[in-house]
């Protein structure tokens, strides 16, 4: 078993086409030497950048010398990015000749079982997901070795809930539970859709479940959730399949700043930095403006002072509902998801707020002219001030007394520990930006 830095640098050897540690068993295909300035093959990965391990931090790409802003740091090109596209390019190398092979491997007499069409009507979560815990399974004859060799393991992900013991996962506050109960649900129906896929081949329980362990599929299945980065493809079904996983750049850990911007074009996927970088800094991303929640649920970290952490108060508000309020909002589009931050009420919330003041909403023609912005929310402010208050006051109660998990200690299993003291962090920061909404009215 190779360490990381020797996987580091079969990774790079095989982006920058040079004979790696894998080269000699597996089935690469020739390109030349990245020596052409306009070669489509060409890769560029700056030497003022290093992948490092930092405590508490984890692993992340750093600067060992001074970048300036617009400074082009990475290239990778389409060739050793997995997404829809490139995957179902390779499946069809197998899928040309469906007769099975002698010398077939076991995976790749799996896919001859599939038509391009099969594989096609697959999302790009369910498709990579498929494709990355098989082509594990080739070792060395797969060309993906040493971009799937530097795959985040089952232990990176212990902060996702989705890793919670029932009784941890009970800490939770209550929309986080929510929120990562809606990502299981995902990973379970991917999941249940490929096995099922397999088993119509007239494959036995046993082989299907061998070819594609529910675990393994899920560490595929995170792998891709957390590392993806967005791009369009021509091949996608919707936005939500437009998405590819990159070698070395998905080392770049994420920000609430904008620090690098990523650019997608024939060439390949550039990164470029958008600010200054001393020596010693690390590189980072924006992935979005992400909540803390959000973060814990689809990422598993926390971000300890988010400029973008909002709080999630649609159980509070929907609990204060009538029917015909309910009715209303829902004929608007304007139901659930209600949200507040740093620089106010959402829209959605203040038009939730003033629904709870009208008894017969779809009457008020006041709040219909809110609604298509002929008004303002002034002549509502005072009864939202109430109820906004009133809710807030229940966060920093349910908050602080769920603090103290940030000092836990009490838990033998040292992983639960963490987990624990995260959420008590996750509570802390509920509970100041709750203080904070309730002190700017």
């Amino acid at each position: 078993m190779f360490n990381f830095e020797s996987k580091l640098q079969n990774l790079i050897k095989w982006i920058d086409n040079k004979d790696c540690l894998y080269s000699q068993n597996a089935k690469l295909s020739s390109l030349n030497p990245s020596s052409a300035t306009n070669s489509s093959n060409q890769s560029y990965i700056s030497s003022n950048l290093v992948v490092k391990d930092v405590e508490g931090s984890g692993r992340g790409i750093y600067t060992n010398a001074t970048l300036t802003s617009d400074t082009k740091i990475i290239r990778v090109p389409h060739k050793y990015l997995l997404n829809f596209k490139t995957v179902l390019s390779a499946l069809s190398r197998y899928l040309k000749n469906t007769s099975v092979d002698t010398g077939d491997d076991e995976i790749t007499k799996v896919y001859k079982l599939f038509t391009l069409e099969e594989f096609s009507k697959l999302t790009s979560f369910q498709l990579l997901s498929f494709y990355i815990t098989l082509e594990k399974k080739r070792g060395f004859s797969s060309f993906w070795k040493p971009f799937l060799d530097t795959l985040a393991s089952e232990d990176d992900f212990k902060f996702m809930p989705l890793y919670f013991s029932d009784n941890v996962f009970g800490l939770l506050p209550k929309t986080t539970k929510k929120h990562a109960t809606i990502v299981k649900t995902r990973f379970e129906r991917d999941y249940e859709l490929v096995k099922n896929l397999l088993l119509s081949k007239n494959l036995d329980k046993q082989t299907v479940e061998n070819l594609l362990p529910k675990s393994e599929f899920l560490l595929s299945w995170l792998n891709i959730n957390s590392r993806c980065l967005y791009m369009t493809l021509p091949t996608s079904h919707t936005t939500e399949d437009n998405f590819t996983l990159a070698p070395y750049i998905d080392f770049i850990n994420h920000s609430d700043d904008d620090q690098c911007h990523m650019k997608i074009d024939s060439l390949g996927f550039h990164v470029t930095t958008s600010t200054k970088y001393e020596v010693g800094d690390q590189i980072f991303f924006n992935y979005g403006p992400h909540s803390n929640e959000l973060l814990l649920c689809e990422y598993g970290f926390i971000i300890p002072h988010n400029k973008w952490d909002d709080l999630n108060i649609s159980e509070q508000l929907i609990s204060k509902m009538s029917n015909s309020q309910i009715d209303f909002l829902k004929d608007q589009d304007y139901f659930d998801n209600y949200t507040l931050n740093s620089e106010g009420l959402s829209f959605r919330t203040e038009v939730c707020l003033a629904t709870l003041q009208e008894p017969m909403p779809g009457e008020s023609r006041k709040l219909r002219a809110l609604i298509n912005g002929i008004i303002d929310n002034e002549s509502y402010r005072k009864g939202n001030t109430i109820l906004i208050k009133s809710i807030l006051n229940e966060i920093i109660h349910e908050s602080n007394s769920h603090q103290y998990l940030q000092f836990s200690n009490a838990d033998n299993n040292n992983d639960n520990k963490q987990r624990k003291q995260l959420i008590g962090a996750l509570y802390k920061n509920r509970s100041k930006l709750a203080e904070n909404y309730l002190m700017s009215i």
